[in-house]
């Protein structure tokens, strides 16, 4: 075989030059995207039910004779020349200032950081040189190429790959294989994306890859992948070696870099980010058994950091609530109490010229929500974590207000193939992949493939999803919004109105009761009860404030005008329509009435939603 190296693609016949990666301006560059994409990639290459896929990264920073070895074996001669090229072309604002700079930092520092990511009980690089949906061309030469086979996955685009390159200080990826063909045989093939550029005294279209010298089905030079002993040798030469008679996949990105850091973590500080988002986003998947996840961190061959990204305090709670035994409660008032619902999600159906077309759908997800307890993260407090088939979290999503009840929670919700495997699960699970945007990070209707497979009313599906999650936390925290449908009279009469306490009671035991509001005119009145669990020893204070919230109109901070509390020690205002109000040593509660400002104009009353604040402030 002839020895492996960089070729590049000659320019197009039209002579169209590209200036960088369009698709990798799609994703923001956190280290929060390149984890669930790297991890939901390999967790969809799992083989065998049974097994569980282990991944690991290892994030290593080499220098010296170490680092002169893995460039000579990289061919870096040929490769540095085509990244100073392309980093020369000014036009190319979208990589080549990278490109310069990370050339540069290489030159000056004299190290270099490798990123390594291994995955094990997967199916590695399988398929040959020119099968386009097989995974070796899907990962390593395709773009906006996926499988659409099995619709738990986590990619919907092809595009979720493109992070790697992204990470890269100089755009280079290179992959090492256990293919299991009967045997498990080794693979070895590498790319760099670049933008068109002229290097070697002629002009390239941009990407290169390294591998064996071949000749493409029209006759044109390639590189193709290297196999077997070969392949074994040139990955041990690029660090990139595996276990025998393992399947999975192994990525070497090179430089790596997080674009979004103003100043690069060190070794160890990065390896704990990746942990710590491992256990974010994944898990359910890591709680389940189904992945391991093992970070590991090395400079200059000394270990400094190794550890599996494990429950963090973070997560905790979502996890209790998740995993607490089905309670079938409708109500929360104890810390740590957890009550679930049904929550129905309408599915439009699909086009007629769709695949496998389905009729419009009502499914059903299940929510699960925790009143917090103390000690609790407030990291994401009062957010859902939404969930479908893939395993990993979708989105902390925050739904409305605070509570005015002054209760916190956390929340998760299971849709789709997380939920059962019923034909309407199937159908929600189709649904939400369609309605996930390249990053997955969200469930909108304002993609592509929902406007392209389904009939109209996508938007309102998800709309009412919303609404139905939020009323049913409202009526789980037993929470009440102020509405009426009928004549003004109505709205002189009162009616109980919402509000917030300062902290659950398990960590401050303050109580808000009584509450009750009318709009008089152009105004509102309004009256309550703030009370702590036992005497004070000492002087205390509450502030008072008021919030209505529209649909569709957002939140509004309405002053108050006056309040008047008659066993208070004192009452004054803030002079920002808020109100403070002093409560003596020795007494327990205080109740007290008040009047807001003339509003502007009256609120549409026919979906309204009045909020009382009221917060301790022990001094």
């Amino acid at each position: 075989m002839a020895d492996p190296g960089w070729i590049f693609d000659s320019v197009p016949e039209s002579g169209a030059i590209t200036g960088g990666l369009p698709q990798g301006q799609t994703f923001s560059p956190h280290v929060d995207t390149f984890i669930r994409e790297v991890l939901q990639n390999c967790r969809d290459q799992k083989t065998a039910d049974s097994e569980p896929v282990r991944v690991r990264l290892r994030l290593e920073e080499i220098s010296g004779a170490v680092l002169e070895d893995f460039l000579r074996h990289l061919e870096w001669g040929s490769l540095s020349e085509h990244l100073a090229a392309a980093g020369a072309e000014r036009d190319y604002v979208t990589i080549a200032g990278h490109l310069r700079t990370s050339l540069r930092e290489l030159d000056d520092s004299g190290r270099l950081r490798l990123l390594r990511i291994d995955d094990f009980g997967t199916r590695g690089l399988v398929g040959g040189e020119d099968e386009d949906r097989a995974n070796f061309n899907m990962l390593c030469r395709h773009t906006l190429v996926t499988s659409g086979s099995r619709q738990e996955s986590g990619g919907s685009y092809g595009l979720g790959k493109s992070v790697l390159w992204e990470f890269s200080g100089f755009s280079t990826v290179l992959f090492g294989s256990g293919v299991s063909d009967g045997e498990i045989r080794p693979r070895f093939f590498g790319s760099v994306l670049l933008p068109t550029h002229r290097a070697e005294g002629r002009r390239w279209r941009g990407p290169g890859w390294f591998g064996a010298p071949g000749a493409s089905p029209e006759g044109g030079r390639r590189s193709e992948s290297i196999w077997d002993a070969e392949a074994e040798a040139v990955a041990k030469a690029c660090r990139l070696d595996r276990p025998a008679g393992e399947s999975g996949t192994s990525i070497l990105v090179v430089g790596f870099d997080d674009p979004a850091a103003e100043v690069e973590p060190g070794v160890e500080e990065m390896c704990g980010l990746f942990a710590d988002s491992a256990a974010r986003w994944f898990w359910p998947t890591l709680g389940r058994g189904e992945m391991s996840v093992m970070v590991e961190g090395f400079v200059d061959s000394e270990q400094v950091y190794g550890q599996h990204a494990r429950e963090t305090a973070e997560i905790r709670p979502f996890a209790l609530a998740q995993n607490h035994e089905r309670p079938g409660g409708t109500a929360l008032e104890e810390p740590g109490d957890v009550a679930d619902r049904e929550i129905p999600l309408r599915i439009p159906a699909h086009k007629e010229d769709v695949m496998d077309p389905m009729p419009a759908t009502e499914a059903r997800a299940l929510l699960r929500v925790r009143l917090a307890e103390s000690g609790d993260s407030e990291e994401r407090i009062n957010t859902v974590a939404l969930q479908r088939g893939t395993g990993m979290v979708v989105r902390y999503e925050t739904v409305g207000q605070a509570p005015p009840s002054g209760q916190t929670f956390h929340a998760v919700l299971l849709a789709g193939s997380a939920h059962g495997d019923s034909v309407s699960d199937r159908a929600a699970e189709r649904f939400l992949r369609a309605a996930e945007p390249v990053a997955h990070e969200r469930w909108t209707h304002e993609t592509e493939r929902i406007a392209d497979e389904y009939r109209r009313g996508a938007g309102k599906a998800l709309t009412d999803f919303r609404r139905a999650i939020a009323d049913a936390i409202r009526e789980f925290l037993q929470e009440e919004a102020a509405e009426s449908t009928d004549a003004p009279e109505d709205f002189l009469k009162l009616f109980p109105l919402p509000g917030i306490q300062d902290e659950p009671s398990a960590r401050k035991p303050y109580r808000l009761s009584n509450t009750e509001g009318v709009l008089d005119g152009q105004a509102w009145r309004f009256r309550g009860t703030f009370a702590k669990g036992k005497a004070a020893r000492h002087d205390w204070r509450f502030r008072v404030s008021l919030v209505i919230d529209q649909e569709g109109a957002g939140s509004e901070h309405v002053p108050i005008a006056s309040l008047d509390a008659p066993d208070a020690a004192s009452v004054s205002d803030e002079n920002n329509g808020d109100w403070t109000v002093d409560v003596p040593a020795g007494r327990q509660e205080i109740a007290f009435t008040g009047i807001t400002e003339s509003l502007d104009e009256v609120p549409d009353l026919q979906r309204v939603r009045v909020t009382l604040e009221v917060r301790s402030d022990n001094r």
